[in-house]
């Protein structure tokens, strides 16, 4: 063994690591206390493995420059702590389908989106922004710079320990190929437009418009059919109040929390989630009840990073008495200014306390009772084409609708089963021929406004007993 040229060597690689160590900790990893941590961003997830690696190669480089052999780290091979090769492997196995410098790549583009990336002009270098300069430097060393170094530190792992060197899975070749964007080198043509289109191929938030929050873990969700906005009925002040919330969301960016409070059944679920999805550069986030009582950082953070796109927090169905508001309070209104680019509504069967409904816009939804009822009626006939509903024929569908619900063909009076009455009433001929003979009989049959009264009562009480 020439132990001169291996000490060159060696002094070489360790020169290596602290560029590539330091780039790293600029780049992914923040302070805390008196350690570094890595950074919270969406494709973070490779490079704890990334950091104990470069830990351990450098806990190696140290142990061969002190002793000028490899005696002492050989003889753990069948020792319980992993090694550079082990990190090396796992990185491999669970992100091999990438190179090193490609996971480096989209993990530095969630970085820059953090920053500026989408801000800058489609035609404007990245050289006249200096923050997206810096990053981008430091990307590089740790794209080119790192993939050099494992390149070279494993292969001469080959010349000093056989039975480590060994171990290195077949595909690390392929694995430490210069095959990444940050190995380009700058031209002419705009590398902030080639950023740009890099990031929203890897973006998660192009995929769908509605997203499941799990365990502060965006997934897209498959929803069930909603309605469009223009297939609620009734409730004019309701839908336009819902109207003109989302769209000085998706315009002005005013993103006041919106507090509804509703009976079951009302549909302020529905209305919400439509009303969103009506605005194109509007997505749906839509977290378990739970969260609200659990700190909001990791989820706003990771939304406002994406500033070309806008998200409304939906909380549903939560219940208001026993919820620790604590974090909500924190967050909303107290020492944490929400991003503008974030909007939260929580939907309700229930009142908001007097402290949590001062940090939003509340909404009531009105009762559903016999003239709702029948306004949502003379809605649904105006939509269908009939310019000027008669009265009569508004009375006799509702009256007809109440009647139905005393013979149990619906669980509940609400406007949720109103609409599926509708529906049915639309495609049966024989019945919509009926209710305009009885709609022109001498006498008029209304809607029962006692049995609104009476459902209503024993919903509010089953509310307040649960």
């Amino acid at each position: 063994m020439d132990s001169n040229k291996n000490n060159k060597k060696i002094a070489e690689l360790t020169m290596l690591l602290k560029s590539v160590a330091a780039s790293f900790n600029t780049l992914f990893q923040t302070p805390v206390d008196t350690t570094l941590e890595l950074k919270q961003f969406d494709h973070n997830e490779p490079f704890s493995l990334v950091k104990r690696m470069l830990q351990q190669i450098s806990s190696e480089l140290l142990a061969l420059s002190d002793s000028g052999e490899f005696q002492n780290i050989s003889s753990r091979a069948l020792a319980e702590q992993a090694d550079s090769v082990d990190y090396l492997n796992a990185l491999i196995a669970n992100h091999g389908n990438a190179t090193f410098a490609e996971i480096v790549t989209v993990a530095v583009l969630d970085i820059m989106t953090a920053g500026r990336l989408f801000e800058i002009d489609d035609d404007m270098d990245i050289k006249d922004d200096a923050l997206l300069q810096f990053q981008l430097k430091h990307a590089r060393i740790v794209a080119k710079d790192g993939t050099k170094l494992l390149r070279l530190y494993f292969k001469f792992l080959s010349t000093i320990d056989t039975s480590r060197s060994g171990k290195i899975r077949p595909e690390a070749t392929a694995f430490l190929k210069e095959t990444s964007l940050l190995h380009q080198e700058n031209t002419s043509i705009s590398l902030g437009k080639k950023l740009r289109e890099k990031a929203l191929e890897s973006d998660s938030f192009k995929t769908s418009r509605v997203f499941r929050c799990l365990d502060g873990e965006f997934i897209p969700a498959e929803i069930a059919e909603i309605r469009p906005t223009s297939k609620f009925f009734g409730y004019s002040d309701t839908r336009r109040l819902f109207k003109d919330y989302f769209s000085k969301f998706s315009t002005k960016n005013e993103n006041f929390p919106l507090l509804i409070t509703s009976l079951p059944g009302l549909g302020k679920t529905h209305m919400t989630i439509s009303h969103a999805l009506s605005f194109d550069n509007l997505a749906l986030i839509l977290p378990e009840p739970e969260d609200i009582e659990r700190p909001l950082e990791k989820i706003i953070r990771n939304l406002s990073q994406r500033k070309n796109r806008k998200f409304v927090l939906f909380f549903d169905d939560i219940d208001t008495r026993k919820v620790n508001w604590y974090y909500f309070r924190t967050f909303i209104g107290g020492s944490y200014m929400l991003p503008s680019n974030i909007c939260i509504v929580i939907a309700s069967n229930l009142n908001f306390p007097a402290n949590i409904s001062s940090r939003g816009r509340g909404f009531s939804f009105p009762i559903f009772d016999e003239i709702v009822c029948q306004q949502m009626v003379g809605d649904f006939l105006h939509h269908m084409g009939m310019s000027h509903p008669p009265s009569s024929l508004v009375s006799v569908i509702a009256a007809d609708y109440v009647e139905q619900f005393a013979q149990h063909a619906f669980e509940e009076l609400s406007p949720r089963t109103l609409v599926r009455y509708l529906e049915r009433y639309n495609q049966d001929m024989k019945k919509r021929t009926k209710m305009l003979e009885l709609s022109r009989g001498e006498v008029i049959t209304k809607p029962d406004a006692q049995i609104f009264f009476e459902t209503n009562q024993k919903v509010k009480e089953r509310l307040l007993a649960f």
